[in-house]
């Protein structure tokens, strides 16, 4: 009997010495994904975790399965909102000291992934995030171990509540992708990095149920420019605009909708050549400009 006080003793003071950990994430009719994401959260030795969910108004029993679960959940009231607005609304519902944003089709894969993220948040106050290690999803490897990176993938990641909460969370105008450099390089602009932990690993397989190919190209398309035509200096920014417009009309002749996907590109590109020639008074650390403009040269068999 002494030995179970002794244990809940333990476990009292490991709650009472660790911060708060949220876990949010948001969700739309992949019950079976979040089940096994769920999983590999409570799999987790970190002692102190609340989970924060927003369903997207699913109909496959998401609902049952949080109401069960007796965690902080939203329902939406319908299926309309983007990504951004309900990951932002679920940042804004939690209570811990850091935020651990998870796609509902993600998962932890080492137990003490979070305690080792956390550990690291706690010994360095100028890292805003940590960008885990989810092999097919991150090109960072064992070098970049403990290093800055340009962003963090946001299927799993890290974040300090303090900071996001100052930055404003995600640009919701992005819809889909591109949010994470977004958001890592407004808090690069004020002093805070983002850095990767190869030993923080996660996987991340893609769900069958997903957005329309015709939505998922047209933001592919339009947000791979955000960051260079708000964030890079003039030179970069005119170099990769004209190269990634004739990277778009290439990804464009390989799609399913070409002639739907190039009248809405044509105009919004011309549009971009307009913004492109704007001076950008507040700029991206030069390392991250020089990293995106040398894999755009890769991609494009120029290096």
């Amino acid at each position: 009997m002494d030995n179970i006080y002794i244990e809940q003793l333990h476990n009292l003071c490991m709650l009472l010495s660790t911060p708060l950990v949220s876990c949010c994430i948001s969700t739309w009719n992949r019950v079976d994904d979040l089940r096994k994401c769920v999983e590999s959260i409570q799999s987790q030795s970190y002692p102190n975790i609340e989970i924060v969910i927003v369903d997207n108004c699913s109909t496959d029993g998401t609902f049952e399965y949080c109401m069960g679960l007796g965690c902080t959940y939203h329902r939406m009231k319908d299926s309309k909102s983007t990504a951004m607005e309900t990951l932002n609304l679920a940042f804004s519902m939690a209570s811990g000291e850091y935020i651990l944003v998870l796609d509902d089709d993600a998962k932890l894969v080492n137990n003490n992934s979070l305690m080792l993220a956390v550990n690291y948040m706690e010994d360095n106050p100028q890292t805003f995030s940590i960008a885990y290690n989810i092999p097919g999803n991150t090109e960072y490897g064992q070098l970049n171990d403990r290093n800055c990176v340009p962003e963090f993938c946001g299927a799993v990641a890290l974040m300090r509540r303090s900071i996001g909460e100052m930055l404003n969370w995600y640009d919701e105008t992005l819809y889909i992708y591109g949010n994470e450099l977004d958001l890592c390089i407004r808090a690069y602009i004020r002093g805070y990095t983002t850095v990767y932990l190869h030993d923080c690993i996660a996987s991340h397989v893609k769900s069958m149920n997903s957005r329309s190919n015709y939505i998922r190209h047209k933001y592919t398309l339009k947000n791979s420019l955000n960051a260079v035509i708000k964030y890079f200096g003039w030179k970069k920014r005119i170099k990769m605009t004209f190269i990634y417009g004739v990277g778009h009309v290439y990804y464009i002749l390989h799609t399913d909708c070409k002639l739907k996907l190039f009248r809405w590109w044509i105009l919004w590109y011309i549009k971009s050549l307009f913004q492109m020639i704007c001076i950008n008074n507040v700029q991206a650390p030069q390392w991250i400009q020089d990293y995106y403009y040398e894999r755009l040269l890769h991609m494009v068999g120029l290096r």
